[in-house]
């Protein structure tokens, strides 16, 4: 993958049409690469500027920070400060919308999403009725969907979870504002097994997966979190092998293995495919 400092993979699993491809993206430059992973292709990585592209979204082109898709090939990509999502087609070439993340100021979790911007938003899943779930790095972990104003939140389970075969319930305008609809806190065993968050990743069951750097693990949470809880919990979680460094990026493929991205500046192993996770 001959891009340094990865920040953010994830797949585009091709349902309408695509090859099945791999993205990726740097933390502070907007270039995303594409390789096509289909058996039976040659896996060329492309190169995709989208220095152009993404300057109508933001005033900012940089703190990229995670990826998702849905069955149309539309790409997602989170910006973690100032807190948006910006939408594009499935070609790169045109930015189609933004979503600007909103946390209300008089929460506590609106004061700390204000006073540490490199530790907002590091992973990304599409949920249904167009709703978004952010992983929240550090200080304090949380779990957090946004949805349009007054909307009701719909928890976390592989049914809320926006299926691959599904196309993600676009915004009406062009720009428009998401607010927090919940927060989940982590409970207290997972809070000490994962010291932070990276990434997300869906499962072919429905099932999130979670990435932490400095703790160099995989975890996967509970299967159901209601609206109404408070906490979430991890099922189980998986130590990485030692030679992968800062990783940053997770996403699992059909056949169940993680391919996780690290943070560093050469371009040589920036990436690793790991035995599956069905256990």
């Amino acid at each position: 993958m001959p891009l340094c400092e990865i920040s953010g993979i994830c797949q585009s699993h091709g349902t309408l049409g695509q090859e099945l491809r791999l993205l990726a993206i740097g933390d502070d430059s907007p270039i995303v690469i594409t390789v096509d992973i289909e058996p039976g292709t040659e896996g060329h990585p492309l190169c995709h500027d989208l220095t152009t592209v993404l300057s109508a979204s933001t005033t900012q082109i940089g703190n990229w920070e995670a990826f998702a898709t849905d069955s149309d090939g539309t790409v997602f990509i989170l910006q973690e400060d100032p807190g948006a999502v910006a939408i594009l087609d499935a070609d790169l070439g045109e930015l189609l919308h933004t979503v600007h993340l909103q946390v209300d100021p008089g929460l506590v979790i609106g004061n700390e999403w204000t006073s540490a911007p490199k530790s907002r938003g590091e992973g990304l899943v599409l949920l249904g009725q167009g709703h978004l779930l952010v992983v929240k790095e550090r200080e304090p972990k949380r779990l957090l969907e946004f949805g349009p104003e007054g909307a009701t939140p719909q928890g976390i389970s592989p049914s809320t979870v926006l299926d691959v075969h599904e196309r993600f319930s676009m915004p009406p305008a062009t720009q428009t504002e998401f607010e927090l609809l919940k927060q989940w806190k982590f409970e207290h065993e997972a809070k000490h097994e994962m010291e932070d968050l990276s990434d997300a990743a869906v499962a072919p069951n429905g099932r999130i997966y979670l990435l932490s750097d400095r703790s160099q693990r995989i975890g996967k949470i509970q299967e159901r979190v209601a609206p109404d809880e408070r906490h979430v919990s991890l099922d189980k979680s998986w130590e990485m092998p030692a030679q992968i460094d800062k990783p940053e990026g997770l996403t699992i493929g059909h056949d169940w293995s993680p391919i996780v991205a690290v943070d560093k500046e050469e371009q040589e192993n920036s990436h690793y495919v790991l035995t599956n996770l069905r256990a």
